[in-house]
């Protein structure tokens, strides 16, 4: 049965809350999933770089979502080589930086939700492209990406935060 949750864009009073999340689910085995940030990471993405989505049951938070706005440097994924985004439209890049959902609530769609509201957000801010990075082995989050609509471009890229395949989709 689906749990009835609540799904909105968080507010800097929240990132606390987002921060205590990561570092639950981060202790868990399939932690090599998930790149652990610190809270200045959640609040600067809630304040300057990007939003931070939330699904919550009962008031309680359960799951995070991060839609990163990466300018155009070294960590835009358009600037790759074979990627393709003119130089006119690297402004008009987003990434789907991180998912987590609290393992009691896994398998309900929350991260397909997710997605959409990440996209939904990033198109009324006119992104034309949305990229994400998702660990090789991490089948569960590969599958709703790509069930929203992501194509793999790039497999098994050593990132900063390890190894990764990177996702793609245009918006508009």
């Amino acid at each position: 049965m689906k749990t009835t949750l609540t799904v909105r864009k968080l507010s800097i009073d929240e990132a606390d809350k987002v921060y205590a999340l990561m570092c639950r689910v981060t202790k868990l085995p399939s932690s090599q999933y998930y790149s652990p940030s610190d809270i200045d990471y959640y609040k600067s993405r809630i304040e300057d770089y990007g939003a931070i989505f939330g699904a919550f049951c009962n008031n309680e938070l359960v799951a995070y979502a991060v839609l990163d706005f990466p300018g155009i440097g070294s960590d835009n994924f358009g600037t790759l080589t074979g990627a393709g985004i003119p130089q006119n439209e690297l402004l008009r890049v987003a990434l789907m930086a991180g998912c987590i959902v609290e393992p009691g609530y896994r398998g309900q769609g929350i991260q397909i939700e997710l997605c959409k509201e990440r996209e939904k957000y990033a198109k009324s801010l006119g992104c034309l492209h949305l990229y994400s990075t998702i660990h090789p082995l991490n089948n569960y989050s590969l599958q709703n990406v790509l069930e929203s609509g992501f194509k793999i471009i790039f497999e098994n890229v050593k990132l900063d935060w390890g190894v990764r395949n990177i996702l793609y989709k245009r918006i508009f």
